[in-house]
C-alpha cells in the first residue's frame, strides 16, 4: 500500500494551492455532522498512516468498497456509433462481458440531514491574490431532469453579463470584475442528495469592503421568483 499512499498524498500536495480546492474543502469541514459530505474528502499521507495506527486495514477497506459497488447492478451503458447493430453488439460484448452482475443498488439519498444551515459568513485567506464572494444554494437532486436542465436557465440568468444584468450592476458600482453561476461537475455538486448552485463574484477592492451589501445578488434571485422566465428565455433564445 505504501506505493498507493504516497501516490495520493502526491495529488493532494498539488491542488494543496489550489483556491478552488480548499474552497470545496471548507464546504465539507462546515457541512452538517453526520452529513456524507461532511469529512476530510482528498486523503493524504497523514489520513491514511492515521487509519493504519487506528486498526484499519486500508487494502481490506479498499477491496470490500471496490466488491460492494464495482459491479453491474451499479452501471449504466450506453452504446453510440455509426456502425451496424451486429458490431456494435459484438464490441459491447467483447468489452464488458467481464463485468460481474450484482444487485441494483439504491442510488438515492440515504439522510435527511441538510448541507449546511443557512445564512452562514466563512472568511478563507485565498493564495492568490484576488478578492471573491462564493455563494451557495441547495437544490433539490435534478438527475431525472436531465432534458430539462433548469440548472442550466438558473445559471444563464443569473450569469447574464448584459445591460439591466447583476453583474452590470456591480460593474456600476465599481464592486465587481466578473461572475459567474451555475452547478459544478463534480459529484459533491452533482449528487443523489442535492445539486450545489454556486455563484463565484471577483470583487475589486471596493467590493471587498462593501460586501455585506452585496445583497442585490439575492435581490435579482427574489426577482426570478414567480415570474415566467423561463418561456421568455425559451423564446429569446429560440
Amino acid at each position: 500500500m505504501d506505493r498507493e499512499i504516497l501516490a495520493v498524498d502526491s495529488e493532494f500536495n498539488q491542488v494543496l494551492q489550489s483556491d478552488t480546492c480548499r474552497l470545496y474543502q471548507l464546504q465539507s469541514h462546515t457541512c452538517s455532522q453526520g452529513h456524507p459530505l461532511n469529512r476530510f474528502t482528498w486523503g493524504n499521507k497523514k489520513s491514511l498512516v492515521d487509519a493504519m495506527g487506528s486498526g484499519i486495514n486500508l487494502r481490506e477497506e479498499i477491496l470490500e468498497m471496490y466488491m460492494r459497488n464495482y459491479h453491474g447492478g451499479a452501471m449504466r451503458l450506453v452504446i453510440i456509433g455509426g456502425e451496424p447493430l451486429d458490431i456494435l453488439e459484438g464490441w459491447t460484448m467483447e468489452l464488458f462481458s467481464k463485468v460481474k452482475t450484482g444487485p441494483l443498488l439504491d442510488i438515492g439519498p440515504k439522510t435527511d440531514i441538510p448541507f449546511w444551515k443557512p445564512g452562514k459568513l466563512y472568511k478563507l485567506e485565498a493564495v492568490r491574490d484576488l478578492h471573491s464572494l462564493f455563494l451557495s444554494w441547495t437544490l433539490p437532486c435534478l438527475h431525472k431532469e436531465y432534458m430539462k436542465k433548469p440548472e442550466d436557465y438558473l445559471a444563464h440568468l443569473l450569469g447574464h453579463e448584459g445591460k439591466g444584468s447583476l453583474l452590470y450592476f456591480l460593474k456600476a458600482k465599481g464592486w465587481a470584475s466578473s461572475l459567474s453561476a451555475g452547478v459544478g461537475s463534480g459529484g459533491s455538486q452533482r449528487s443523489s442528495y442535492a445539486y450545489i448552485f454556486e455563484m463565484s463574484i471577483c470583487l475589486t477592492d471596493s467590493g471587498l469592503k462593501n460586501v455585506c451589501r452585496l445583497s442585490h445578488v439575492y435581490d435579482s434571485v427574489h426577482i426570478l421568483d414567480g415570474r415566467n422566465f423561463i418561456s421568455f428565455f425559451w423564446s429569446a433564445s429560440f
